[in-house]
């Protein structure tokens, strides 16, 4: 057998060169256990931080849901008030266009003194479309009394804007059984 030969040439020393290089693998693995111990420790602890991060992340962004969603409260009654200007039932009689310019100002001293910066995109894009379809009538310059067709396009926008005040504080969604 080459062992034999290889063993015999190397004579005693045969031994200890076997010994020695168990003794090493044992060594050698005993070094990578450690290792692979620590890299799960560290990783371990990596995990439980990014845990404990999103959570405080998480309830972070809760309290400021919840603090947004008590201002709209309060700031959009105002606006939801001045759109009762228009209803659908019953019609509001003698509106002029002069009360739609009025309108249009009570909007415009909501949205910059107390609640503009609160609305969502959705709200937002909502309130500006109320503003314009407003100033698209009154760009023809009427007077007098506000016609029916001009009432019901104002009345719509004034109708979408408020169900974006609903989504944004949640308030149309189904009661909890």
């Amino acid at each position: 057998m080459p062992w034999d030969i290889i063993l015999g040439a190397l004579g005693g020393s045969s031994i200890s060169i076997i010994v020695t290089v168990v003794l090493a693998l044992i060594f050698a693995q005993r070094i990578i256990e450690k290792a692979v111990d620590t890299s799960a420790r560290r990783f371990e602890s990596s995990i439980l931080l990014a845990e404990e991060t999103f959570k405080k992340r998480l309830d972070l962004e809760a309290q400021i849901d919840i603090h947004l969603r008590e201002k709209r409260i309060t700031v959009y009654q105002k606006l939801w008030q001045a759109t009762a200007l228009l209803p659908k039932w019953p019609r509001a009689k003698n509106l002029t266009y002069e009360h739609l310019i009025k309108f249009s100002e009570t909007l415009r001293d909501w949205y910059f003194q107390e609640g503009g910066m609160y609305l969502s995109k959705d709200a937002r894009e909502a309130y500006g479309a109320l503003q314009d379809e407003i100033w698209a009538i009154l760009g023809d310059q009427p007077t007098g009394d506000l016609q029916p067709e001009h009432y019901d396009k104002i009345r719509e926008q004034c109708s979408t804007l408020r169900r974006e005040l609903t989504d944004d504080i949640l308030s149309r969604r189904a009661a909890p059984l």
